[in-house]
């Protein structure tokens, strides 16, 4: 059967239509993984960019913004000694710091002696410097305050530094060892760092508070005012720099020679005293042993949420 001129017109325009879909459909597909394939050589080329950079994540004793101010010189130099990019980084919380660092995710980190030693035990992290001799816990007031005694610390309200801290730990062994039970004998009440804790004695939110030199030189030059010192606690190695597996021992030696040096030029001074320091000092993985038995001993005083 013969069909019509229209018909035959008709079925041609039908067939070039359908043709023309399917190129498009094609082209569509063809797109499609083009896109697809410069959406993940884009992630690729991100993570070659992060991985290029050196991320130094410091422990958040002090507030975010001086932090920064304090620290960022200092991830240029390492820069500079790495012939790299040191990123600096930060948590908001010494908890978010811990589990962060607890991932291996930081090359290099500043941090305290009890995480350090987890850091070493679990992940491999070696010691490279350590900010002064030792570190040691200290609980002040106002100058004119009636406390001048641990003693006389029953019955008062002491404001500490986060709970997993180092110096929080010190304080509350220095207070049992003293016959304080900080469950019973004294309210204990967390801040977000020392800079917090130690303002709340100023502004009468604390009758004391628990601190380390090095945070409380910086809080009397910065309020340009003096704190009285009632006690002391044990000393231990002091908080560190320390370094991933990941960065080799001869970039491990080379930072500590810069860091230990920093005392002999003008530069490394004007870091030191922006970290209320004089000078770090040479440590071993071996020096912090002593730590763990700290560790192990330690007891949960946890009466407060953080303030502040």
């Amino acid at each position: 059967m013969l069909l019509s001129p229209g018909l035959v017109y008709i079925s041609m325009i039908n067939l070039f239509s359908t043709q023309l879909i399917c190129q498009r459909h094609i082209a569509l597909g063809f797109l499609l993984i083009v896109i697809v394939i410069e959406a993940v050589s884009s992630a690729a080329r991100a993570d070659d960019r992060r991985a290029e950079f050196i991320q130094l994540s410091v422990m958040p004793y002090l507030p975010p913004q001086q932090l920064e101010t304090v620290f960022a010189p200092i991830a240029n130099e390492f820069s500079k000694v790495l012939n790299g990019t040191v990123a600096l980084r930060s948590s908001a919380t010494f908890e978010a710091f811990h589990a962060a660092a607890m991932t291996g995710v930081f090359s290099l980190v500043y941090t305290h002696p009890f995480d350090f030693v987890e850091l070493r035990d679990t992940l491999g992290y070696n010691a490279i410097a350590g900010g002064g001799d030792k570190l040691t816990g200290v609980i002040v007031t106002e100058p004119g305050s009636k406390l001048t005694l641990i003693e006389q610390l029953r019955g008062t309200t002491l404001a500490l530094p986060p709970e997993r801290s180092a110096v929080s730990r010190l304080i509350l062994a220095h207070l049992s060892a003293n016959g304080i039970d900080p469950l019973v004998d004294i309210k204990i009440q967390y801040f977000r760092s020392h800079h917090s804790c130690m303002h709340a004695v100023i502004i009468q939110g604390a009758d004391a508070c628990g601190t380390a030199h090095a945070p409380l030189r910086l809080f009397e030059a910065k309020m340009k005012r003096t704190l009285l010192e009632i006690a002391q606690t044990q000393s231990i190695p002091p908080s560190l720099f320390a370094a991933h597996p990941s960065i080799s021992q001869a970039q491990v030696r080379a930072l500590g020679r810069a860091i230990t040096g920093w005392e002999n030029s003008p530069e490394g001074k004007k870091l030191l005293e922006s970290l209320g320091l004089e000078r770090f000092v040479p440590v071993s993985n071996e020096d912090y042993d002593a730590v763990r038995g700290l560790i192990s001993g330690r007891t949960n005083h946890s009466t407060n949420e953080p303030a502040k």
